[in-house]
């Protein structure tokens, strides 16, 4: 069962996927949803949990083989050249909570300040505010600078550059379409959309040790400036009132 290709296990991965979220759309729709889809919301994940498990274990040894060979593939391609770019220096935690507490308006300045450091590193004329801004189309360019450039600095947790924009550009775009209605299916968008996050925890690991490399005193920052500070609690503020509404929603 285990021994299968890659692309045959991301086939059956998605069609898993894609009959939990089926399940939850049907709970969310039915006034009385059978004891049977409400245990499958809990029983897929952990299920799905399972077989990834299993199969990663059944072809540890191809795993590791691919994963050298792109680790290697990766150095190869990369200019010797290519200065080295010191990029935005923050803790995980302390981008998990700014970027929680202001509704992923954070991301947009962590974008901006690591392009902003790509510009000085290459002296090109690249605009960091607008990249930014539009950030969705510049979310891969900016992820594989990123990995690259760690890769270089032998950074050995191999990560897809591409699969990493990917999810964070669908969290994102769910957290906008959430805005457009305010049924069962766009409150669940919304909370999925806080969760794009999560690569950019897995970029900003990459960041650290690609900086601690380049300078054995660095320390990815932890402490909040005035103005952190300040927008973490009005975001948090903000984040309380729209919790509440979001419950007395669901009393009504």
């Amino acid at each position: 069962m285990y021994k299968i290709s890659k692309g045959q296990f991301m086939v059956l991965l998605a069609v898993g996927i894609i009959l939990w979220f089926g399940d939850i759309l049907f709970v969310l729709d039915s006034y009385e949803a059978s004891n049977i889809a409400l245990a499958l919301i809990i029983i897929i994940p952990g299920l799905l949990a399972f077989y990834v498990l299993g199969w990663r274990n059944a072809n540890k040894s191809t795993l590791v083989l691919e994963k050298t060979k792109k680790i290697e593939s990766i150095k190869n391609s990369i200019q010797m050249d290519t200065p080295p770019i010191k990029f935005f220096s923050v803790s995980t935690w302390k981008l998990i909570a700014l970027t929680t507490a202001t509704f992923g308006l954070y991301q947009i300045y962590w974008h901006y300040r690591n392009w902003q450091a790509i510009r000085l590193a290459d002296g090109s004329d690249i605009r960091p505010f607008w990249r930014s801004f539009f950030l969705m189309f510049f979310t891969h360019a900016l992820f594989k600078r990123i990995v690259d450039s760690s890769v270089k600095q032998g950074f050995s947790e191999v990560m897809s550059a591409s699969a990493l924009a990917w999810a964070f550009i669908v969290l994102i775009f769910a957290g906008s379409i959430s805005a457009r209605g305010d049924d069962a299916i766009f409150t669940l968008l919304w909370i999925l959309s806080f969760f794009s996050v999560a690569p950019l925890i897995q970029i900003q690991k990459a960041i650290n040790f690609n900086n601690k490399n380049l300078d054995s005193t660095y320390t990815a920052s932890k402490k909040f400036s005035v103005g952190e500070v300040l927008l973490a609690v009005v975001g948090g503020v903000l984040f309380v009132f729209a919790l509440l509404g979001f419950l007395s929603d669901m009393s009504i």
